[in-house]
């Protein structure tokens, strides 16, 4: 029982570490029913997903809608470059555009296997040590 007592302590930090990370959620792209400038103006997402009427998908990172275009605004990254920007796009050949939500669903099911198997893991040791101190 001494080994049980001496992992259970990791065992914790690794579950509370491992929740952690897992309650900051899984997330997807949800499809907006609102015009693309009306999404930009009310939710000012950092990225865009947009379908074009050819069906090709682009990601835009700091979308704006300038007059009847959507262009994407270059933000510098850690080192100091610009990241270049992605052709701008003419909002009549947009077909729908997505933003990332949180899935509150996917992460509670994420939560949930994770629960077991860290609670299986932590029965395996026990069961171990239990039954090694036996012999």
């Amino acid at each position: 029982m001494r080994l049980v007592a001496r992992c259970r302590p990791r065992a914790l930090v690794c579950a509370q570490a491992q929740l952690v990370v897992l309650v900051s959620g899984c997330s997807s792209w949800k499809v907006q029913l609102a015009p693309p400038p009306e999404v930009i103006a009310k939710q000012h997402p950092p990225k865009l997903r947009v379908t074009k009427t050819d069906h090709s998908e682009v990601v835009f990172e700091n979308p704006e809608i300038r007059g009847d275009t959507l262009i994407e605004v270059p933000t510098p990254s850690s080192r100091g470059a610009v990241a270049p920007a992605s052709r701008p796009i003419p909002l009549a050949d947009i077909t729908r555009v997505a933003v990332r939500g949180r899935d509150e669903g996917k992460t509670f099911l994420l939560v949930i296997g994770s629960l077991a198997v860290v609670g299986g893991v932590l029965y395996a040791v026990a069961y171990s040590a239990a039954t090694s101190s036996g012999n």
